[in-house]
């Protein structure tokens, strides 16, 4: 006998073909992808990019995205309790599934709105309540959160980690007794694989990420302040700029290095632009404050690219798809120095170790059952 889906409303600021904002479009996009054959999604998300850019959709109304999921891409006159309110009653949906901790629209109306339609709600934090997160613009963050925190804090609500870090981080902020569920993001991998001969004495680096004071660039140039004149290093940073301030430190201190260090700013690449564009590169690197899961690192391990990123992420135990280390200068400048020099032969086995873990993560992450729970 035919079933009705279930019905999954998901609130979020950004939403394909938004990308600038990172990894939680990422999430979100994978998730409605791989899971419309069991659920009905209804997506509510703005019209914009991260950098205000006006993205190429119809606005203010459903627009089919497949066969089973519609976005509603609004724009500042949809951007309101009522019209939000009057939607969800309009989709009759079963879940309101919330990204992020810090949106009027995405966050606190829906919060607010499903005490009055008794709508089962699930939020998920998408590393926002980490550590190093919470420390930018902290003043206004805690604020926000002691005064959402009593609606926060309802019993009804059910709270989507993905990790044991961010489910440490749900019990500290919010509060030990809330109802938790750990399922990790779902990720995406390249199936196509463009071997890449390494050089010696020479590393070519990247990152891909926003440019802004949590992503930690500055740590990696510092890093390579001190490497040996007879070893090259080009580092390539691809993203947004997302704080202005800080890139311009960035460039200050590019300034101070040495003629074998290159540095270079490359601008910002869609999804389907990060696989090939990996694959041109040695090294991927992320000192990040936090990440909640960190998609421009499993994009990278998926490619056949080692890692040497920061301990503030799931990513732990690389074997020698990388490294996972402590922020100390030192440290990352001896592990540049040490992968500078490998030959191919070594940068070989490395590679097939990144992309045999990511081929692992998926293989063992069983996202179907998992999520099918999450939203029972």
């Amino acid at each position: 006998m035919w079933q009705m889906k279930s019905k999954i409303f998901l609130f979020y600021d950004y939403f394909t073909p938004a990308y600038k904002a990172g990894g939680p479009i990422q999430s979100c996009t994978n998730l409605v992808e791989q899971l419309e054959s069991k659920f009905q999604f209804y997506v509510y998300t703005t019209c914009y990019d991260l950098d205000g850019t006006l993205l190429d959709v119809k606005k203010n109304q459903w627009v089919n995205f497949s066969q089973n999921t519609k976005v509603f891409y609004a724009d500042k006159t949809h951007q309101n309790f009522i019209t939000i309110k009057n939607l969800i009653k309009e989709c009759k949906v079963d879940t309101l599934y919330i990204q992020g901790m810090f949106s009027l629209i995405c966050t606190v109306y829906p919060v607010l709105i499903s005490l009055f339609l008794k709508k089962q709600i699930i939020i998920a934090p998408r590393g926002m309540l980490q550590e190093g997160a919470l420390a930018l613009k902290s003043t206004k963050k805690n604020i926000y959160l002691k005064l959402l925190k009593p609606f926060l804090s309802k019993n009804k609500i059910t709270w989507h980690a993905t990790d044991k870090t961010e489910k440490e981080d749900i019990e500290k902020y919010i509060g030990q007794y809330c109802r938790i569920k750990t399922i990790s993001n779902i990720p995406r991998i390249t199936a196509d694989i463009q071997p890449k001969r390494k050089e010696a004495n020479k590393l070519n680096i990247t990152t891909i990420s926003l440019i802004a004071r949590k992503k930690n660039h500055l740590f990696v140039i510092k890093s390579l302040g001190k490497v040996p004149n007879d070893i090259k290093i080009n580092y390539d940073i691809y993203g947004p700029i997302k704080e202005q301030d800080y890139y311009n430190e960035l460039k200050k201190e590019i300034s101070k290095l040495t003629p074998n260090i290159e540095v270079n700013f490359k601008g910002s690449l869609t999804p389907n632009q990060v696989d090939q564009t990996l694959q041109k590169y040695d090294l991927f690197t992320l000192p990040t404050l936090g990440e909640n899961f960190g998609h421009a690192i499993f994009e990278a391990l998926g490619s056949g690219i080692p890692i040497c990123i920061s301990e503030n992420t799931p990513w732990q135990n690389l074997g020698e798809a990388g490294f996972t280390i402590p922020l100390q200068i030192l440290t990352w400048q001896e592990i540049f120095i040490t992968l500078a020099n490998e030959s191919d032969e070594e940068w070989c086995v490395r590679k097939k170790s990144a992309r045999k873990l990511a081929c692992s993560f998926i293989e063992q992450a069983n996202y179907q059952e998992k999520y099918t729970e999450l939203f029972r």
